[in-house]
């Protein structure tokens, strides 16, 4: 088994990619001969040669050398088929004959599709699907439904480029498509049909097929009453298409006229609401919906997929939503929301938003979708409209961070830390403990909902202020306001002290205030927020400060044997600065030391790394 699988890697293939490995650095070069093509191609014919020896008459080898024998020569191709013919003769398990004939049926369709191989080569392989062909007329045609665009095996030529070849051979699958399904309705009626739509990959597909390939009588109406009154999700999406595809064919009359007819009357509500979700989104779908009675437009709401982009007027797209919300359908809700927010009310879109996030905050798993992109512009719809006021929208927005990505900026609740430091005060409260209170144990798995509550709170505030970087009194043009700077910096200081909070709640205005510009000589920081340190003499503040301006560094690459020469740099220009500073602001000169000494520690320890790297290889 190894030998095969290694057999198999060495084929010759159209590309592939591979690395050479390290060459010596401290002795002699090795000698090395030249490889001629000769050589390559001459290997090349034995690994085909063991390769085919080793498939020998076995039918799952067999299937697994199919797809590579495309860079084989003609003649190596010419004896694979000769192999296939002696398997064909010795083989009477019909599931081994239908799995070769599926792998070569996959070849011969790529290779005419994309003109792998000549046509004249291809008539071997033409008889190999003859001999193997399965006696299952179903195996026979579902390959057709397993594909949107599926490669047939005898393709019209298409010499167009681009879209127009893509729709040429969407239309030439289509016809393949509705004569396999007239073929299987002829031979095996709507069982064989429904079989089919139960055993592919886009059952949807089978009912398009079938909807073109049956005229108006009683198939129409017994492919659709079977289908949609199945309990197989996808025997109901194949009934689904094949409504949907017949209202297409028969025109606008036609649904109008089987919605009256004694047959619909007598349908469960799941089958006439079923049907109805093959009707045209709007208005007077909707009132038809709703005078077949309460359980028919439950479960239309339950099913029916909205895509608001697809709706004309903004008053029916709004109604949509309201009645995906009414079915609980919350997260299709807010997707769509999210999609389109602008042409949606802020009153709906806040009702969105405070649905959704109950129903994220009692646990619930949300599969597929993009909540965080969708909320993001759904709150950016709301900022632009100035409906709502900023306490309003902080508190969506607070409420949302978890579920937002990471490089989400809460561009409201940033603007409230800037300009109101009673509400940074309380965030930093809530984020962190009073510094005199005992540190407690972990709260056990089944905390009480206020202990919970306690915590998510926390973690709210401290992602909140994690992300924050609007430096209180920065102006428009760049510049701080000094005066507003002073007035946020004291009374911010005071309702932390009053909160038992003085230490913590300086380090974080520390840290963001290493996000001030630099001054007007060029040297960071800002003279009001030089002067701030000079003042306060907190080493809590210049912690923060020091910490806020390693991190604002963030990511950056170099080469691994650079060692710690970018780092030097750095601490070299805090040390500059730190001299022109010392007479007048000799704190600040020391917090930017400081931080010379934390670089070129950085770089002490790149250097090791570099040298090490250089020894090791």
């Amino acid at each position: 088994e190894v030998a095969w699988n290694l057999l198999l890697e060495l084929l010759p293939k159209i590309h592939d990619v591979g690395d050479n490995s390290a060459e010596p650095r401290w002795r002699a070069l090795p000698e090395r001969g030249t490889v001629t093509w000769g050589e390559i191609w001459r290997a090349n014919e034995q690994v085909i040669i063991r390769t085919l020896d080793q498939a020998a008459l076995r039918y799952d080898r067999l299937c697994q050398i199919v797809d590579r024998i495309g860079t084989w020569s003609p003649e190596q191709r010419s004896r694979f088929v000769q192999q296939i013919h002696e398997f064909e003769q010795t083989c009477s398990v019909a599931e081994q004959r239908t799995a070769l004939w599926r792998e070569i049926r996959g070849f011969v369709g790529r290779s005419r599709t994309y003109r792998f191989l000549e046509e004249s080569e291809l008539h071997g392989f033409d008889q190999l699907l003859g001999v193997l062909k399965p006696t299952d007329i179903l195996e026979c045609y579902s390959w057709l439904f397993d594909d949107d665009l599926p490669d047939l095996t005898h393709p019209e030529p298409h010499f167009s480029e681009g879209m127009a070849e893509i729709n040429a051979r969407q239309e030439e699958a289509e016809v393949a498509r509705q004569e396999a399904a007239g073929h299987i309705l002829k031979d095996l009626g709507v069982d064989g049909l429904l079989s089919l739509a139960e055993r592919v990959k886009r059952p949807h597909l089978v009912g398009w097929a079938a909807a073109g390939a049956v005229g108006t009588g009683p198939a129409e109406l017994a492919i659709m009453e079977r289908a949609l009154a199945a309990t197989d999700p996808n025997i109901q999406r194949a009934g689904l298409a094949f409504a949907w595809r017949r209202r297409e064919l028969n025109g606008p009359a036609w649904p109008q006229e089987f919605l009256g007819s004694d047959s619909f009357k007598n349908w469960t509500s799941e089958m006439q609401a079923d049907f109805c979700r093959a009707l045209p989104e709007g208005r007077s779908t909707w009132h038809i919906v709703a005078n077949l009675g309460l359980a028919v437009e439950e479960r239309y709401w339950k099913e029916i997929a909205i895509y608001i982009v697809r709706i004309d007027r903004d008053a029916d797209a709004e109604f949509a939503l309201e009645k995906l919300l009414e079915a609980g359908r919350v997260f299709e809700a807010l997707d769509q929301a999210g999609s389109a927010p602008e042409r949606l009310s802020t009153r709906l879109l806040v009702r969105i938003l405070e649905v959704a996030i109950g129903v994220l905050a009692k646990g619930h798993v949300v599969h597929g979708g993009m909540i965080d992109h969708d909320v993001e512009r759904i709150l950016q719809r709301l900022r632009a409209s100035g409906d709502l006021s900023t306490g309003e929208l902080g508190k969506l927005e607070l409420q949302y961070l978890p579920v937002l990505h990471p490089l989400h900026m809460p561009v409201t609740l940033h603007k409230s830390l800037q300009n109101d430091p009673a509400f940074f005060a309380d965030v930093v409260a809530h984020a962190f403990k009073p510094e005199d209170e005992v540190p407690s144990p972990p709260a056990p798995a089944d905390a009480s909902e206020g202990e919970e509550i306690a915590h998510n709170r926390a973690r709210l505030a401290w992602d909140l202020l994690s992300k924050w970087s609007a430096v209180p009194g920065l102006q428009e043009n760049g510049t701080i306001d000094t005066g507003r700077l002073d007035e946020w910096f004291r009374k911010a200081r005071s309702l932390n002290a009053a909160n038992n909070r003085t230490r913590v709640g300086d380090t974080q205005i520390g840290r963001v205030l290493a996000y001030a510009p630099a001054a007007a000589d060029g040297i960071w920081p800002d003279e009001s927020v030089r002067n701030l340190i000079e003042r306060t003499e907190s080493r809590d503040l210049e912690s923060g400060l020091r910490a806020g301006r390693i991190n604002q560094r963030g990511v950056w690459m170099k080469s691994l044997s650079d060692g710690g020469r970018s780092e030097r740099e750095v601490a070299k220009r805090y040390r500059n600065d730190a001299k022109v500073l010392a007479a007048r602001w000799q704190r600040t000169a020391t917090l930017l030391n400081s931080l010379a000494d934390v670089y070129e520690g950085l770089g002490r320890h790149d250097d090791i790394e570099a040298e090490t790297l250089d020894l090791l290889s």
